[in-house]
């Protein structure tokens, strides 16, 4: 089994179950705040890879520890933040093989998708201190990469290749003016052809879905919130881009089928 400690604040778990229903192995996210994994996908060799979020304020932690049957690894933010985004990925005896993060004012990591090749798919949103402070992801190499920011906060795509290696990020929606027209990306599905899906939502400047090789596309501005759903290329370019939007209330996608 696996326990924590809590301290009065959330923490998360991962259980690995038998066919009798019976628990094999435990893991959890501790830190100091608010932790919690969101996200989970197996690999294709049926390894599973979690993804979560941690708390930087409320009270104010700027780190968390993933424990496993074997061993244990740690985050830590770059700085003051709300809130940052983990993955993790596990082998099926509960092995840490690598972790990852991201980080901005306030962003955290949930939907995650897996193909064929055992590439991983991220999609969410963040949101910046002060406008055009790109969104920082540090891979299992602990290599750092900016993704795309014009405005206060965006939704982005992410992908990683089977040992956590960042290959692509590429944001989405517009510039923003506040809490009431930030973009969301909700979730993200492999197509028969391993193309990414996503789905989301955004309100106000028409939003733009930037593409690795130069080639966006873009929905209109929208009064109320408009969900989209985009199609995107395994190389980052997206290929299809459509919205729905009602003139007197908001429209919100939030799932996708598998």
């Amino acid at each position: 089994g696996t326990s924590s400690p809590n301290q009065n604040h959330q923490n998360g778990f991962l259980v690995k179950i038998n066919p009798q229903g019976q628990i094999v192995w435990g893991a959890s996210v501790l830190g100091d705040s608010n932790d919690g994994f969101n996200g989970i996908a197996l690999d294709n060799s049926g390894n599973p890879i979690v993804t979560g979020g941690f708390n930087g304020c409320c009270p104010s932690s700027f780190a968390v520890t993933i424990y496993g049957p074997n061993g244990n690894v740690s985050i830590s933010s770059f700085g003051s933040n709300y809130g940052s985004g983990l993955i993790v990925k596990f082998d099926a005896n509960g092995n840490i093989l690598w972790k990852g993060s991201i980080y901005n004012r306030d962003t955290g990591l949930g939907s995650i998708a897996v193909d064929n090749n055992d590439d991983i798919y991220l999609t969410t949103s963040f949101r910046s201190w002060s406008n055009g402070t790109a969104a920082q992801f540090i891979d299992a190499n602990n290599a750092t990469y900016s993704i795309f920011n014009p405005g206060i906060g965006l939704g982005c795509l992410i992908k990683l290749n089977a040992n956590g290696v960042y290959q692509w990020g590429q944001s989405f929606g517009n510039v923003g003016d506040g809490v009431g027209s930030l973009t969301s990306g909700t979730d993200v599905a492999i197509d028969a052809n391993g193309n990414p899906w996503i789905c989301g939502f955004y309100k106000g400047n028409a939003a733009v879905f930037y593409s690795t090789n130069n080639q966006n596309l873009e929905l209109p501005a929208a009064a109320t919130y408009r969900g989209f759903l985009a199609q995107y290329s395994a190389a980052g370019v997206p290929l299809q881009v459509v919205g729905h939007e009602r003139s007197t209330s908001d429209t919100y996608f939030y799932g996708l089928a598998r």
